[in-house]
Protein backbone atom coordinates (compact mmCIF):
# COMPACT_ATOMS: atom_id res chain seq x y z
CA UNK A 1 0.00 0.00 0.00
CA UNK A 2 2.91 2.35 0.60
CA UNK A 3 3.78 2.23 -3.11
CA UNK A 4 0.21 2.73 -4.29
CA UNK A 5 -0.85 5.52 -1.95
CA UNK A 6 2.26 6.89 -0.23
CA UNK A 7 0.57 10.05 1.07
CA UNK A 8 -2.09 8.04 2.96
CA UNK A 9 0.13 5.21 4.24
CA UNK A 10 0.96 6.77 7.62
CA UNK A 11 -2.71 7.46 8.27
CA UNK A 12 -3.64 3.85 7.46
CA UNK A 13 -0.93 2.53 9.79
CA UNK A 14 -2.15 4.83 12.56
CA UNK A 15 -5.74 3.70 12.18
CA UNK A 16 -4.65 0.07 12.23
CA UNK A 17 -2.75 0.66 15.46
CA UNK A 18 -5.76 2.38 17.03
CA UNK A 19 -7.99 -0.51 16.03
CA UNK A 20 -5.52 -2.97 17.57
CA UNK A 21 -5.36 -0.98 20.80
CA UNK A 22 -9.16 -0.91 21.05
CA UNK A 23 -9.21 -4.72 20.89
CA UNK A 24 -7.05 -5.05 24.01
CA UNK A 25 -9.02 -5.15 27.26
CA UNK A 26 -7.47 -5.42 30.72
CA UNK A 27 -5.13 -8.35 30.22
CA UNK A 28 -7.36 -10.10 27.69
CA UNK A 29 -6.95 -9.82 23.95
CA UNK A 30 -10.24 -10.53 22.19
CA UNK A 31 -9.44 -12.54 19.10
CA UNK A 32 -12.80 -13.91 18.15
CA UNK A 33 -13.18 -16.49 15.35
CA UNK A 34 -15.45 -14.11 13.46
CA UNK A 35 -12.67 -11.48 13.50
CA UNK A 36 -10.23 -13.95 11.98
CA UNK A 37 -12.66 -15.13 9.29
CA UNK A 38 -13.74 -11.62 8.32
CA UNK A 39 -10.11 -10.44 8.23
CA UNK A 40 -9.18 -13.22 5.83
CA UNK A 41 -12.19 -12.49 3.61
CA UNK A 42 -11.32 -8.80 3.56
CA UNK A 43 -7.68 -9.52 2.74
CA UNK A 44 -8.68 -11.75 -0.16
CA UNK A 45 -11.02 -9.07 -1.52
CA UNK A 46 -8.32 -6.41 -1.33
CA UNK A 47 -5.71 -8.60 -3.03
CA UNK A 48 -8.10 -9.64 -5.79
CA UNK A 49 -9.01 -5.99 -6.47
CA UNK A 50 -5.34 -5.05 -6.61
CA UNK A 51 -4.50 -7.88 -8.97
CA UNK A 52 -7.46 -7.15 -11.25
CA UNK A 53 -6.53 -3.47 -11.52
CA UNK A 54 -3.03 -4.22 -12.84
Amino acid sequence: MAYTVPERFQEMIGRGLELGENQIFPGIYLHLPLDVISGRIHAQAVVSQLLCSI
